[in-house]
């Protein structure tokens, strides 16, 4: 931190960088306490089950396994409560995990789409393209860049 001659104090970009994460990680922290409120309990357990677990086989059958209830009757519910589907929810998982990978890892595609639980990295490309716009190796690229 220093003064320049017009009074005006400068920071590093490091230390804004740090700000502006600290703030988005309190709207973030936040935001899913207010929307952890409007969930029913049962709907709670089924987002912590799938953002534990979206690197694996996850359908509304396991889940209908894992909480003994219906898989058709659960999907109606998280589709009530949380307003997209479970696999939206579950494909939005992975996609986050994936860029967050493409931009901090030095794992290849196949690794990647590995990782967040799918078979072939082409199907992964294919879902990455169509959700972020770009693919993968583009989306490596363009961060770098910035």
């Amino acid at each position: 931190l220093w003064r320049d001659t017009s009074w005006r104090f400068l920071y590093k970009v490091d230390e804004v960088e740090e700000y502006y994460k600290e703030c988005l990680m309190d709207m973030n922290q936040k935001i899913m306490e207010k929307n952890s409120r409007k969930y029913s309990n049962l709907v709670l357990d089924m987002l912590r089950y799938i953002r534990k677990n979206y690197n694996q086989e996850v359908s509304l059958e396991t889940l209908g396994d894992i909480f003994q209830m219906n898989g058709v009757y659960l999907g109606h519910l998280f589709k009530k409560e949380v307003g997209i589907t479970f696999l939206k929810f579950l494909t939005n998982c992975r996609m986050e995990e994936a860029k967050r990978l493409l931009r901090e890892g030095d794992l290849n595609i196949s690794e990647v789409s590995e990782q967040i639980g799918y078979k072939t990295s082409q199907y992964f490309s294919q879902i990455f393209d169509r959700i972020v716009g770009m693919k993968p190796q583009e989306y490596r690229k363009w961060n770098k860049k910035r």
